[in-house]
């Protein structure tokens, strides 16, 4: 089963910037092409960084491992190692592991509105959601040892639109 942060900012948000883009070009055309790659580069930077902080995150919890995926790390933890989860409230929840090690879970974090979700309901709702998932999928037999990866594919993501407005910006600089 699998938990993923979908909270309604980043789309909506998302919504706006891409809506607001297509209409500024539309009203605006023909736009010079250097102006259109560096305002639809600015354009995707946003558009990846709401993916990254919201719906890329996510937790699934299997019989016999839990993977979590923050936005630039996942770990693969095998069940034998959790021991409870630990939460400073309001602030943050983490996966304890009998060795003390904690893994940040990012889902249980909101999306880009830090301070409306103050609220100790909305955390409330989002432990339980986590621990709800956990106790429902009953633990089997593991075995292996908690596996960390960077996510590369979201890393190349995160700086793809600097480096195009970069090498564009370049490149208009060098013609003058």
């Amino acid at each position: 089963m699998t938990l993923r942060r979908l909270d309604w900012p980043p789309f909506y948000l998302g919504g706006l910037v891409f809506c607001g883009y297509v209409g500024a070009m539309v009203y605006d055309w023909p736009v010079p092409l250097p102006a259109l790659i560096l305002t639809g580069t600015t354009v995707a930077g946003v558009l990846i960084y709401l993916y990254l902080d919201g719906p890329a995150v996510s937790l699934t919890v299997g019989p016999d491992r839990v993977v979590v995926r923050n936005t630039f790390l996942r770990y693969d933890v095998p069940r034998h190692h959790i021991d409870r989860l630990d939460e400073l409230v309001g602030y943050s929840l983490k996966l304890r592991l009998h060795d003390g090690r904690r893994i940040a879970l990012r889902v249980w974090e909101p999306a880009l509105v830090q301070a409306v979700a103050r609220r100790p309901s909305r955390h409330d709702q989002r432990t339980h959601a986590v621990a709800q998932l956990l106790t429902d999928v009953p633990a089997t037999a593991s075995v292996g040892e908690v596996e960390r990866h960077w996510r590369y594919g979201h890393l190349a993501l995160a700086l793809a639109p600097f480096v195009v407005f970069g090498i564009t910006a370049a490149v208009l600089l060098q013609r003058r």
